[in-house]
């Protein structure tokens, strides 16, 4: 996404990662920002950070409860779907990216 190119953000796809290199990304990371869903869970390997997570029409509390237990920022951002797609409003993100950072 471009709106988050300023923020120095990297697009990546955990799938095509070994897990010892999903380890040591999540681990230096200061915020993670992804849609709800499994590749989420390697927030257990992060120090310290933030966690953006992008919701559709079904909303679970899962990562927002991990985030607590690990004492990370938690900051859901609502989107609209379609499908099983999400649509993310770029102004909002933005603007929710202003208020983290």
């Amino acid at each position: 996404m471009e709106v988050l190119k300023p923020y120095g953000f990297e697009r990546y796809h955990l799938e095509d990662r070994s897990l010892a290199e999903n380890v040591r990304l999540f681990n230096s990371a200061d915020m993670v920002i992804g849609p709800h869903g499994a590749g989420l869970t390697d927030i257990i390997f992060t120090e310290d950070c933030t966690l953006v997570e992008l919701f559709g029409a079904r909303l679970n509390k899962v990562y927002e409860k991990l985030s607590k237990t690990l004492e990370i920022e938690y900051n859901p951002m609502y989107c609209q779907s379609e499908g099983a797609d999400i649509i993310v409003d770029t102004a909002a993100l933005e603007e929710q990216m202003n208020t983290i950072t």
